[in-house]
């Protein structure tokens, strides 16, 4: 019985050693953090960098410092023009801290974040911009793309892990980054590679030449019948078809973590069809919507103008008008993909939040659906919109004035050429809501306006 009670008091004064230790590392941590940031904010990056590598050499340290460290480093590479040691630097601490979900997430935002070309030298990428003319230049776009995945797949199993009350604001951040990131950031113009299947097994070898993957889109992807795609909510990870799938189980997620966030699900997904099928995706066809211009469907002589293809005010709640990869179609969009509805959702669900929170997302569901009506022509709708975001909101007067903009008596004259005497003077002014206006007609001795005009300029 002695034995036994001497082990467990051994093995408690162990225990208490180990918590001693771990608080004194903590602290120990905390001030070589601080020293670090005051070494970087004096712009000493080199001593920096090796203050913010012995933090990260702590397992002991903060979460939050540890993820400091991370960007604060990439950082004092790129301020001390050594890019190529980051990718090095990324690896080893992704291998260091594997068991750390937080500073999986920073490796791969920082690998998102990298510079993605570089030069191939004896089979090894050079990352950053390489002087002389040996080696090949290459970029690594779709290569970090897939390693940022597999670290934030990676970083999601571990944070799965807990318990649903310890996924807290910063676990909503880690979604919200990981659902950006498999979307290829905000660049809704490569929003077609959603259609892929990303193989997060394998890296993809660097690709020849500079990046180009930018520019516009040549329209929403459609399928083989012709129709818009669409991506469904997949019951897993595993079990999506398509990146698609998988960005909208990520923001299902958030709301499965934290169900105070369905408003900025909601939000978030409407944005995304909007981009790729509200009317504004016609700007590059503008001309067809001219005062002057007479449309295809206008010719056909069958009342076309008010229900053909460009006829933006007659669209209803249920339609829309947009750019595909097969040209322009007006089509019907379902209930679950019509942003339209979502906007008016996330509008709704953002009366559950408080303070800010609610005005700002709620605010914001409102305001997006003024500019939808106004885009589509449909004034009356969008004016009460404005009317909404007027009475109540974090920008009154803003909204007070777009209101106006479409209530008011607003009206301006159009440029007019020089006309004969002798015929009678027209001039064209476009009225807005106006039930009247009053003209005076004043005569003008010309000689003497013009010899006015010389004494000023003289002068």
């Amino acid at each position: 019985m002695n034995v036994f009670a001497s082990f467990c008091r051994a093995l408690a004064l162990f225990g208490l050693l180990l918590a001693v230790t771990a608080s004194a590392r903590a602290a120990e941590s905390a001030e070589q953090h601080k020293l670090a940031r005051q070494l970087f904010d004096e712009g000493n990056f080199q001593e920096a960098l090796e203050a913010y590598d012995k933090v990260l050499e702590n397992n002991s340290a903060d979460a939050a410092h540890l993820v400091a460290s991370v960007e604060r480093i990439l950082q004092c590479y790129q301020q001390l023009n050594r890019l190529p040691e980051t990718d090095a630097f990324l690896a080893a601490t992704a291998k260091t801290h594997a068991d750390n979900w937080q500073v999986l997430a920073a490796v791969a935002q920082g690998t998102m974040n990298q510079v993605h070309s570089g030069t191939l030298i004896a089979g090894e990428f050079q990352r950053g911009v390489h002087r002389g003319d040996t080696g090949k230049v290459v970029n690594s776009e779709a290569r970090d793309h897939v390693q940022a995945l597999q670290l934030f797949r990676q970083a999601y199993e571990l944070l799965a892990a807990l318990p649903k009350e310890q996924k807290s604001a910063e676990a909503f951040d880690f979604l919200q980054n990981f659902a950006t990131t498999l979307l290829r950031g905000n660049d809704t113009s490569q929003a077609w590679r959603l259609q892929e299947l990303t193989d997060l097994g394998t890296l993809p070898d660097y690709e020849e030449g500079w990046n180009q993957r930018f520019g516009s889109s040549t329209g929403a992807p459609v399928g083989v019948d012709g129709e818009p795609v669409f991506y469904e909510l997949g019951t897993s990870w595993d079990a999506a078809k398509n990146d698609g799938e998988r960005w909208r189980w990520l923001l299902a997620e958030t709301v499965n973590w934290q169900p105070q966030r369905r408003a900025y699900e909601l939000a978030t997904r409407a944005e995304f069809l909007l981009s790729q099928f509200g009317v504004q995706t016609l700007v590059e066809y503008g001309w067809w919507f001219g005062r002057q211009e007479v449309s295809v469907d206008d010719a056909k002589g069958d009342n076309s103008k008010e229900t053909g293809t460009f006829a933006l005010h007659t669209l209803t709640e249920n339609e829309t008008i947009a750019r595909l990869a097969t040209g322009i179609k007006r089509f019907t969009l379902p209930d679950e993909h019509n942003y339209i509805k979502l906007f008016e959702q996330a509008a709704e669900a953002a009366k559950s939040l408080e303070g800010d929170a609610y005005f700002t997302r709620w605010e914001s569901a409102i305001s997006s659906l003024a500019n939808i009506y106004e885009n589509r022509r449909q004034y009356p709708l969008a004016a009460e919109y404005w009317a909404k975001l007027s009475q109540r909101g974090l920008n009154q007067q803003g909204a007070r004035d777009r209101y106006l903009q479409i209530t008011g008596n607003w009206g301006r004259f159009e440029l007019v050429a020089s006309q004969p005497s002798g015929t009678g003077a027209t001039v064209d002014f476009r009225y807005r809501n106006g039930k009247r206006v009053n003209f005076v007609a004043q005569r003008i001795e010309v000689k003497k306006l013009l010899d006015d005009v010389k004494e000023y300029l003289k002068s």
